[in-house]
């Protein structure tokens, strides 16, 4: 099971920002997701729009979980 929440901003000229968090769990079977331990995580990233008409963007995202990190870098956005 996971959950995750997202807050974009507009764009200031061509910069835009993005916070994220999320948390999830694992389980062997449905009757035990109550008692698995969640595992949360956070993020931001930097928003520049390349084609203001399609709303094309490049994006460059850090993200932050227990005990790891990570960097994404892509044209549109995750999802």
């Amino acid at each position: 099971f996971t959950t995750q929440g997202e807050f974009r901003s507009g764009y200031w000229r061509k910069l835009g920002v993005v916070g994220f968090a999320g948390a999830g769990t694992v389980a062997p079977t449905l009757s035990r997701f109550s008692s698995g331990p969640w595992y949360p995580t956070a993020g931001a990233g930097l928003r520049y729009l390349l084609v203001p008409k399609d709303r094309t963007v490049a994006r460059v995202d850090l993200g932050i979980g227990r005990g790891s990190f990570g960097i994404s870098l892509g044209i549109g956005e995750a999802f």
